[in-house]
């Protein structure tokens, strides 16, 4: 029979609790040869002290979502909290499809179908964009956006959205972790600058 190869499996708390500034992953390595996996573990451990520090806010959120309420370590359950932040995002993700749909000047604003995570990408018609803007480049547009506006939209090209799958933007990130009547704000401001 053949060897078995260890099993690397990665998570982190920034993607289980929608919180992308909490900078805490894992990895846990199974399987396949004992010396081998010992000498994989050695290896992240080497890399993770040279490289990866975790931040005293990170270790303590770790403490708060990674712990039952024994405080036994459950680094993969998630718990009661993971399924209150699914339902959280999800409810966010709907408010902001509805406040796109809702209002008229952003029919040239296409939107993504979700793939899951935090955050919607959203395409402005080009001919809009060149015309309201003058340009198709989206940090220039992202940068006009938010001066104008006050909204925050990510430029496409720091996801890798300026590659040729893409060429019919310009395409922007927005994250859907606001509240509803934020979102609402944003949506309405936005409708204003398309117009």
């Amino acid at each position: 029979a053949g060897t078995v190869d260890p099993v690397v499996r990665i998570n982190g708390l920034s993607k289980m609790a929608a919180a992308p500034e909490v900078k805490l992953g894992w990895v846990a390595v199974t399987g396949g040869d004992a010396d081998v996996r010992r000498a994989l573990v050695d290896d992240l451990d080497t890399r993770h002290d040279a490289y990866l520090t975790v931040s005293g806010f990170a270790e303590a959120c770790a403490t708060v979502f990674l712990t039952d309420s024994a405080g036994v370590p459950a680094p993969d359950s998630g718990g009661p909290w993971l399924e209150t932040v699914r339902d959280t995002v999800n409810r966010q993700r709907a408010a902001f499809d509805r406040y796109l749909t809702e209002i008229p000047s952003l029919e040239d604003v296409r939107h993504t179908v979700w793939r899951g995570g935090i955050h919607r990408v959203l395409r402005i018609d080009p001919t809009v964009a060149a015309m309201r803007f003058g340009t198709l480049d989206d940090e220039t547009i992202a940068i006009r956006i938010l001066t104008e506006t006050g909204v925050l939209v990510h430029p496409g090209y720091l996801y890798g959205m300026d590659v040729a799958e893409f060429a019919s933007g310009p395409w922007f990130v927005v994250s859907s972790l606001n509240t509803e009547d934020v979102l609402a704000s944003a949506v309405s401001r936005l409708h204003l600058i398309l117009r």
